[in-house]
């Protein structure tokens, strides 16, 4: 793929060949701070900025006001492209589907 932002996160970094002690998944800044202070790793990954917040709602919110714009193939492509992302990141698909299609879902 030539353009990496549309590249998966699993071909960018393939986090399931690594040993990691753990993975952890973060909504928002408040989060990350007390993981970071609990863990010790500020010192590591400290001064990290957010480079596209979200605004204007929930990210569930924006997910699917983003996902109704899409039809159902559309949607169905997306799984299948980044099924691996989705799974890693606990997307729910279904849910994805229901929104598909201003709100008409997909079958």
């Amino acid at each position: 793929m030539k353009d990496p932002h549309w590249a998966s996160y699993t071909k960018h970094c393939s986090p399931c060949v690594s040993n990691f002690t753990y993975i952890v998944h973060l909504e928002d800044r408040e989060e990350e701070e007390l993981v970071l202070a609990m863990t010790g790793l500020q010192e590591v990954v400290g001064g990290v900025r957010t480079m596209n917040p979200t605004t204007g709602g929930d990210s569930e919110q924006r997910l699917e006001e983003f996902i109704g714009l899409l039809g159902c193939h559309q949607v169905r492509g997306l799984e299948n492209r980044y099924w691996a992302d989705l799974e890693l990141f606990q997307y729910d698909m279904d849910n994805m589907k229901k929104w598909a299609n201003r709100g008409k879902g997909c079958s």
